[in-house]
């Protein structure tokens, strides 16, 4: 420092305070350069991660990305579930239609029949008032014709018995998922 000085020393025209100025404002420069130069690397080391921190996030993200994915089937799954039970209650809601239309349709056709007959009489001693002949309100299937739905509804319950799920069982009879479900979960325990 004292070679700078006797250099800055031996200039005539600059004014005293200058020569003793200028080389100290040069040691602050260097010295405010080396400063900021630590605090840079202080910064980028306190930003950068030692492999094995590097190693972990990256195990983390990898689980986070397989727990996401297992999520989604999760998702996936629960959706076609869902449909498989809507498409089944549709199903239901329809086959509840239809025979809530037969039945009207016979009770109309009983009711014009009822219409047509005349009232029955008592016979003469009897005590009983005069009432009108009126036919059973619903019809009892004979046991004779077994609908197809019954054939179904019977192999479902033994495959359903032998322990097949009822994908499995819906794969085989070739029928949906939902309508084996349906058969399930409405027989008799």
């Amino acid at each position: 420092m004292n070679q700078i000085i006797a250099l800055v020393s031996d200039m005539p025209e600059l004014p005293p305070f200058a020569k003793i100025a200028i080389p100290f404002l040069g040691v602050l420069l260097i010295t405010m350069g080396m400063l900021m130069g630590i605090r840079k690397r202080r910064r980028r080391a306190a930003g950068r991660t030692t492999p094995r921190e590097q190693i972990q996030e990256l195990s983390q993200k990898q689980a986070v990305r397989g727990d996401l994915e297992a999520l989604m089937v999760e998702i996936e799954q629960l959706g076609k579930r869902f449909g498989a039970q809507l498409d089944a209650k549709a199903v239901q809601m329809e086959h509840l239609i239809d025979e809530a239309d037969a039945r009207i349709a016979e009770l109309k056709e009983l009711e014009r029949a009822g219409q047509d007959a005349p009232q029955a009489q008592p016979p003469q001693g009897s005590p009983l008032k005069a009432q009108t002949l009126r036919a059973p309100q619903s019809p009892t299937p004979s046991p004779e014709t077994p609908s197809p739905d019954d054939a179904l509804k019977r192999s479902v319950c033994d495959l359903a018995d032998q322990g097949h799920d009822p994908v499995e069982i819906a794969r085989r009879l070739d029928e949906h998922v939902g309508k084996i479900e349906l058969i399930l979960a409405l027989r008799k325990p």
